[in-house]
């Protein structure tokens, strides 16, 4: 009978060490003034929120290379809506020299429209700084989706085997960026 406790108590130590890097680093993260991390996949985004209820506002996020590569957010259009503007600017931490980043490693930034197609062209940055929009004249109303992430300029394509999201990364060089955000709508979003 003794063995038994034993085999209880080394799978519990065998799960704390094994607990992923994602999870520590998601605890420290408070992308967008969620408290956590922004959705890791477009069908779980995170929702922007400003302090009347609405999205439209500016954000702070970071990504981390290996760990946290993506976050997805969501935010309304209202009917009516004529414009949507999204304003970004990326920086990484400045220990990784970003010469020694392949030459492929991109900041990713995309919109997709409330029937989850990818509404314009994606804009790729290099992620050790830089600046970038998007924009869309005449919204559909309803849920958007925004995307960054770190990694190959295709980055934000839903290419895994059950449709997902997946990063293709293609370097080892383990990178932290922070990037700040601007959702703006004609009418109130």
């Amino acid at each position: 009978m003794s063995a038994r406790p034993r085999l209880v108590g080394v799978a519990l130590v065998l799960l704390v060490v094994a607990t992923p890097v994602l999870a520590t680093i998601s605890a420290w993260q408070d992308d967008a003034g969620t408290g956590g991390d922004g959705g890791n996949w477009p069908d779980h985004p995170a929702p922007l929120r400003n302090r009347h209820g609405g999205s439209a506002g500016a954000y702070l996020a970071e990504l981390y290379r290996y760990a946290d590569e993506v976050d997805w957010y969501s935010f309304r259009t209202p009917a009516g809506a004529q414009s949507v503007d999204v304003a970004f600017t990326v920086q990484s931490d400045a220990s990784v020299p970003c010469a020694s980043l392949a030459p492929d490693t991109t900041f990713v930034a995309q919109l997709r429209g409330p029937d989850g197609a990818v509404v314009g062209e994606p804009v790729a940055l290099e992620p050790c700084y830089g600046t970038g929009a998007l924009h869309v004249d005449a919204p559909a109303s309803g849920s958007w989706l925004l995307g960054f992430a770190l990694g190959h300029p295709d980055g934000l394509q839903a290419n895994g085997p059950n449709g997902e999201t997946t990063v293709a990364v293609p370097t080892s060089t383990f990178l932290h960026v922070r990037y700040a955000f601007s959702v703006a709508c004609d009418a109130a979003c």
